[in-house]
């Protein structure tokens, strides 16, 4: 919202009287369309506004950071049994370094492509303004046992904001304060109860909805934001799906191709030759 001066010729306004110049207010419509960022450990974000709400996911980001944690603790075990400063030892603590650079760039990448899916979302649907939810303290003096935990600290919530908020401001879009997450994805929009999500839906019984519980805390963050308080915007109409650019998708379990399984609908015939 902006005020500016305009010179003009003297005379009444609205029954007063003007000398020289007089004010007009100029609201920025751009700087008023919010774009709204959920992060989770399971789908690396959630971006929407009122009326579209993209799901970014990323099964590749979580594979890697479990598959990478593994590997350290298997060459941790091997380094254990070496005597320290032999031969053995040293390739050993080389080959350990060497794995975790290459993770930190793979993640590195990744995140820059969620960062990128965000910011363009918000560039696309002309908004001023990306508010993030809170997560920081979310692992602080909670003791889940060593899985959660495991997953909880290595989940890299903050570089990713860290890379929205420079992408954002080189397209010119602001970045709000954070806004507290709390029973953000437990409130129904709509009638402001609070239900326990099973799996990553949220259903309210009261008003009869069913959507993605990352949807859920999206609209309430906007709500939170906007009105002060959760439940009191409903969830978008629409709901999609985003896979960043340049991200493989994880292939099944079995190793497969598509159509490699000539039993497989759409499987290429074998030469009978």
């Amino acid at each position: 919202m902006k005020t500016t001066e305009m010179g003009g010729p003297r005379g009444y306004d609205s029954g007063k009287r003007i000398k020289g110049r007089k004010r007009h207010l100029v609201v920025d419509t751009l700087g008023l369309l919010l774009a709204v960022v959920v992060q989770g450990e399971i789908h690396p974000a959630v971006v929407g506004d009122k009326e579209q709400a993209i799901v970014i996911t990323c099964r590749e980001r979580r594979s890697r950071s479990q598959g990478n944690a593994k590997r350290l603790a298997k060459i941790a075990k091997a380094i254990a049994r070496k005597a320290k400063g032999s031969r053995r030892h040293r390739r050993l603590v080389r080959a350990k370094a060497r794995m975790k650079a290459k993770h930190t760039r793979i993640m590195r990448d990744i995140e820059h492509k969620v960062s990128h899916e965000i910011v363009e979302f918000a560039a696309e649907r002309q908004a001023g303004t990306i508010v993030i939810g809170d997560v920081r303290d979310i692992a602080d003096c909670v003791d889940k046992g060593k899985v959660h935990n495991g997953r909880m600290s290595r989940w890299n919530h903050g570089k990713i904001r860290f890379s929205i908020g420079y992408k954002a401001e080189a397209e010119g879009i602001t970045v709000a304060p954070l806004v507290d997450e709390y029973s953000i994805s437990k409130t129904c929009p709509h009638c402001g109860q609070r239900h326990n999500s099973r799996g990553r839906n949220f259903s309210c019984p009261t008003f009869g909805i069913r959507t993605h519980r990352d949807v859920v805390g999206q609209t309430n963050i906007l709500s939170r934001f906007l009105e002060g308080d959760v439940g009191r915007l409903p969830v978008p109409t629409e709901v999609k799906y985003r896979i960043p650019r340049n991200v493989r998708v994880l292939r099944s379990r079995c190793g497969h191709r598509p159509g490699s399984n000539p039993r497989s609908p759409g499987a290429i015939p074998r030469n009978s030759d």
